[in-house]
Formats: structure tokens, sequence, C-alpha cells
């Protein structure tokens, strides 16, 4: 497998032990192939290309290199073809690989032509006019677009590898040994099938570990999460495994920006454990020496114990977030909006910090900041927040429950700034995400129907009014059974719609049913009882039956009464007396 230049002598024994006795032939080989002993073995396989079909002459030999070249590559047969597809991209090789595959493969080719292939000229070392012909035949075979072919070749390259590698997986690898690695991971990832491929490469990876190799490692995985996304739903632990690594490995390279990404692809419920590593190969890069641990943040621990974590001051930045974010909740949820509102920007900034604004757990805290102002109805400020959450949440493709719910909350908002047309425009996204997460029936489902109906009835729309309260009612009573007070909410809403409408037989209908399911559901007085009570008697009078309207505005007035409702008690009164 030599590939120096040899004589002129040497050349001609050659050539006539191949059958070419031509001196003009011979002298054109000779000058066209620079005394090159690998360039005349190509050209003899040419000389014998063209035998096949007809006498070969000089002039097939005085041709500039390239269309040489050219016409070899197109009179190899398609098998012969679809080898040097793949041998013309194999990276690189060494004498010992090139030996194996071609005792292996040799017969297809002549042994020299076959070894100038697959041995010194395939290297990345040498003077550049040693390997000018590889690269006119790799150049030409690449001009075909079509994928190349799994032969056996692939697998049989795949094996030598893979015995080879065993011989030098330690802390100091050359250039040559990386780059076999990297191949080595190709082939197989191309040839062997997923689940034995995912088993060989968790192998590897722990003698890699032990090599303390963690740039390759971290390229590995990379390559890893690529080869396994198609199919993650099948291979879905090893995918999410693929990820824990690459936060392992970028952190130990003093990586951190590169770790953040990878954690703000990452549910809510993966991070809790790969924010834990996180921290803590930060901190050992930072000078800790405490050994890995379970997380110091109690989850579900007492308001006191949380904020006495927090004057202790022995956690991380994250840490430190998630206990904001606790204390956070617990006051919001007892009316404590100044403490919730501190701790919430402490929450916010220290994730913000450490995860990105983009992280999911950034995320919540913006939902946490605009449900505070919600409580105090500063509607502008809590659907900034909401929209900011939502358009992260998009923006990262986000496909969870978390999505509609903020549309509703955003068009619910919307609603108390009389902004009707966002509103409804909110509410029908919202129905259309659920639908996306195959949701076709919940509860917010039939509350957007209920509220979008409210939308038309505040503008007097009444038709597409009385269609979404349909909607939601019959969602309702499917969700809770016909007595329910959420039922009677829509009949009583429907009842007004048509007395509004005019209809007033069928607002009595409405109101009379609303009765009947609230009178059902509880004895206690109540307002919404009240209402309907005083609605029904407005629809009564319209029709002319004052007894009944009476007897209605009687039991409104009591209950107004009952609960000190002064100004709907004088009006009910004052409807009674104009009777």
């Amino acid at each position: 497998m030599r590939t120096d230049i040899i004589s002129i002598a040497e050349a001609t024994t050659y050539l006539q032990s191949r059958g070419i006795t031509d001196s003009a032939i011979v002298a054109e080989i000779m000058r066209g192939s620079q005394n090159h002993r690998l360039n005349i073995a190509l050209q003899a396989d040419t000389y014998h290309f063209i035998l096949r079909n007809r006498k070969p002459s000089a002039l097939d030999f005085r041709a500039e290199f390239e269309p040489l070249t050219e016409r070899y590559v197109r009179q190899l047969e398609i098998e012969e073809r679809d080898m040097l597809r793949i041998l013309a991209n194999v990276p690189i090789w060494d004498k010992e690989i090139a030996e194996q595959v071609l005792k292996q493969f040799y017969p297809k080719f002549s042994v020299v032509t076959f070894a100038y292939i697959m041995g010194f000229a395939c290297m990345c070392v040498g003077q550049n006019d040693t390997f000018s012909l590889l690269a006119e035949i790799r150049d030409l075979l690449l001009k075909d677009s079509l994928p190349f072919p799994k032969t056996r070749l692939s697998d049989f390259l795949f094996d030598i590898y893979d015995k080879k590698i065993e011989n030098f997986l330690s802390e100091n690898l050359t250039p040559f040994q990386t780059q076999l690695l990297e191949l080595t991971f190709q082939t197989g990832a191309e040839t062997e099938d997923l689940p034995t491929f995912c088993l060989w490469f968790e192998h590897k990876s722990a003698l890699l570990e032990t090599g303390k190799q963690y740039a390759l490692l971290l390229s590995l995985n990379e390559k890893l999460a690529a080869v396994l996304s198609p199919h993650k739903a099948e291979f879905l632990t090893t995918y999410h495994q693929s990820l824990y690594k690459r936060i392992y490995y970028n952190t130990l390279l003093g990586k951190n920006s590169e770790a953040r990404k990878v954690l703000q692809t990452l549910s809510p419920a993966q991070m809790a454990e790969f924010r834990e590593l996180y921290e803590r190969v930060h901190d050992t890069l930072n000078g800790g020496t405490k050994e890995p641990t379970k997380p110091t943040v109690k989850q579900g621990g007492s308001l006191r114990e949380w904020l006495s974590q927090l004057e202790k001051g022995s956690i991380s930045d994250i840490e430190k977030g998630d206990l904001h974010y606790q204390i956070a909740q617990t006051y919001l949820a007892e009316d404590e909006e100044e403490n919730a509102f501190f701790h919430i920007k402490a929450a916010y900034q220290a994730r913000r910090s450490r995860l990105g604004d983009a992280h999911e757990d950034t995320v919540d805290c913006l939902i946490l900041m605009g449900k505070y102002y919600q409580k105090k109805e500063n509607w502008v400020e809590a659907m900034k927040h909401f929209q900011k959450a939502l358009d992260i949440s998009l923006k990262n493709g986000r496909k969870d429950a978390l999505v509609p719910k903020l549309l509703f909350d955003i068009a619910d908002m919307s609603i108390k700034r009389k902004d009707y047309q966002k509103a409804v425009d909110y509410f029908k996204r919202c129905v259309r995400e659920w639908k996306t997460l195959d949701v076709e029936l919940n509860e917010m489902i039939a509350d957007c129907h209920f509220k979008m109906g409210y939308v038309h009835d505040e503008v007097r729309n009444w038709e597409p009014a009385l269609q979404q309260y349909i909607m939601s009612l019959e969602m309702r009573k499917i969700l809770w059974g016909e007595t329910d007070d959420k039922v009677a909410d829509v009949l009583h809403n429907i009842g007004t719609v048509y007395y509004n409408w005019g209809v007033y037989a069928e607002a009595v209908r409405h109101l009379s049913k609303a009765i009947n399911v609230r009178i059902e559901v509880s004895n206690i007085v109540r307002r919404p009882l009240a209402l309907s009570y005083y609605n029904i008697a407005l629809a009564f009078i319209k029709m002319n039956r004052k007894p009944e309207a009476k007897n209605n505005l009687e039991k409104a007035v009591a209950i107004f009464d009952h609960i000190e409702d002064h100004q709907m008690k004088a009006k009910a009164k004052n409807m009674m007396v104009s009777l």
C-alpha cells in the first residue's frame, strides 16, 4: 500500500503484468500519472474498463486528469459505485482499518486500486498532490444527491471501529482517536437498531466519563438527542437522559449559559431534578466543597419554616427562588398582598438570573404577579403580566393547560376593562387551544361560552348571546347534572336575554327553571335566587300577569331584606307599589 514514485522500468513491468503492452498507451499512462504508483494502478483499471467494449488506444489516455477520473467513476458498476460512495465519505482511516476492510471487500477491485481508495489517500495527513485523485473521485461521487446506501460495509466498519476504540478510552485522546470515536457513533446510529445503539452508547459513555472526556461526551449527547428526537415517544427516558447529561457536561465545562438554554426546554416536572443538578455542579465550579445532596428546600413546609430557611442563607439562588415563590403564594392566598408582592419580585429575579426569561419557572412568577394585580383590581398590569407569560409560552411551543388558562384570564380581564372584542377573541382562542390538547369539554370551555354569552348580552346582541348561553347550558348539564348553581346561572341569563329581546313567555319559562334549580340546590336565601324572583316578576308585568308578578316581588323583597341589599329591596318595593 505504498504511494511513492516508481521508476519507468517498474511502471512498465507493472503495466505488462496487467496486460498493457502497447508502448504508446504505456507512454501516455506514464505521462498522465506522473509516475505515482497508485495513479498508474487506477489508469490500468480504466484500460480494462474500456477493453470490455473495444480496444483502448493512446488517445483514451491523453485526456486531462479530471476527465480521466470521471471516466473511471462512470464505468464502475452500480454496486461498486455504492461502495465508493460510502468509502469516499469516511473521513478517516488508518492502516489497520484499511487492511481489514480490504481483506473483506477487495474482490470488487484490484488490490492496488482498492488499497489506494481505502488506504493512506483517505488519511488526513500527507502532501496534497498525493491525495488529489481521491479528492476528485469524492467530488464526483458527491454530485449524486441520493442518500448513501446502507450496505454490509457500514456494519463491518462499525464492528471494526467499536473494537478499536476500546483500546484508547483514556484521558489523553489524540485527534485521530477523537475523530474515530465520533465516526463510530455516527456509523452505529445509522446502522444499528436504536435500542441496541442506546445500550452501546450508555456503556461507552461510562468509560468516557472515567476518562473525563466531557467535551466529547457533550458533543455526542447533542447528537444522540437529534437521533432520538423523531422517536422521542418510544425512547423518552433515554432522550431526557441525554438532556440531563448535556446540562451536566456544560456546567462541568463552565458553559453555564449553554446549560441554561437546555434548562429552558424542560417541563416543570423535569425541571425539579435537572436544576438541582445544575446548581450543585455550578456551586462546585465556584469553589463549593459540599457533596451532592438532596435539595435543601422543603416541599410542603410551613410559612415559618420557609422564612427561616431564607434567613439562614445557605442555599442556592434557584432554591431561594423556590422559597420566595412558595411564600408569595401563601401570602397571596391569605390576602397579604404587599408581603406577597415582595416575595414574587424576589422569586422572579432569582429565577430569571439563573434560568433566563423564557424558562417555565420564570413564567410562573409572571403569572403570580398577574394574580397579585388581579387582587388589587389593577387590570392593566395584570393583563400585561399574563400576556407576557402567554407570549413566552407560545414562543416555546408549550402544549399544556397553562396556555388556555392564560387566554381565559386575559379574556376575563378584558371584560373588566370593557374591551369586549378582545374578550370574545381570547375566549375563542381558549376553546381552540383546548381542542389542540384533545379536550372537547371541561369547566373552562363551558365558562368560555357562558362569558361570551355575557359579552354579547352586554352589547345587546341577543341572538349570539343566546347561542353561547345554550351551548354553555348543555355543557354544564353534562358536567354537573341538571341541579347545580352553575346550571341555574345559565338558565337565569337565558331568561334575561329573552326578556330583553321581548320574548316574555320564554323568559318566564327559563327563569322559572332557574328558581326551581336554586331552591333544590339549597334552601338558604341568597342574592341569585332573589334576582331570579325579581326578573321573572318583570316578565310577568310585561305579560300583564300582575298577581304572579306581585307574588314573586314579595319573595324577592324578603330575600333582599334578609341579606341587607337595601338598594334592590327598595326597587322591588317600588315596583310592587306601581302595580
